[in-house]
């Protein structure tokens, strides 16, 4: 393993642990241990060389032992039971939310596009959160090993299968600074653009939700 791979793997290990204790990257910068979520982003994405001190700093936010980050073999732990009606129930309320505001986009573009680019990209930002965060729950909280989430992620190498995910992350930092006084300067292609990739990843999804054993185990329909 070469220093490129390690800081990439410690970072996905940094980032196992804290959805697992259900802490988002916000999160982080809360309690006595705290660090900016803005280095702790940078070091899940393998985009920065982390000190020990902002080692220790996670551990002891994440309640860990800082050894524990560099145990890297397991990679996503296995889980011995199947996913309950509440958990799905849980990732189906992350979808409906992306689902409000997919909607709002597409009812925005029955008017008149162009004069609303500033109210596109803010529900652009809020629809890619949601939909990442429907991925990320089910394949790090979860770990549903089901479609559309097994043809993403390589369960067995921790790692994501093709650039699908990696696309859907960068496309959010493009808009993700976006809010209502410090307007991204996003064109109509650009934004034409960044809809089609999430719909893709919001019809992998939703044919998830599709499925006949979800209605079974309590989520009763189906609604977008």
């Amino acid at each position: 393993m070469d220093y490129e791979e390690f800081v990439k793997k410690l970072g996905r290990k940094i980032k196992e642990i804290r959805i697992s204790k259900g802490i988002t990257q916000e999160g982080m910068d809360e309690g006595d241990h705290a660090i900016s979520h803005r280095t702790v982003q940078d070091i899940e994405n393998g985009q920065s060389h982390p000190s020990v001190r902002s080692i220790f700093k996670i551990a002891k936010r994440l309640e860990v032992e800082p050894n524990s980050l560099f145990s890297f073999e397991n990679g996503v732990s296995k889980r011995k039971q199947k996913i309950s009606s509440k958990e799905h129930q849980v990732l189906h309320q992350y979808f409906k939310n992306a689902s409000i505001f997919k909607n709002q986009i597409t009812k925005i573009y029955t008017d008149n596009p162009k004069d609303k680019l500033a109210e596109v990209s803010l529900y652009l930002n809020l629809w890619f959160n949601f939909l990442y965060i429907v991925i990320d729950t089910a394949i790090f909280r979860f770990n549903i090993q089901d479609e559309p989430f097994r043809s993403l992620y390589d369960f067995e190498k921790n790692k994501w299968k093709d650039e699908l995910i990696p696309n859907l992350k960068s496309s959010n930092e493009i808009i993700s600074s976006f809010n209502m006084e410090n307007q991204i300067d996003l064109k109509g292609k650009e934004i034409e653009s960044l809809i089609l990739f999430a719909g893709v990843i919001h019809t992998l999804i939703s044919k998830y939700f599709q499925e006949e054993k979800l209605e079974k185990i309590g989520v009763l329909s189906y609604r977008e």
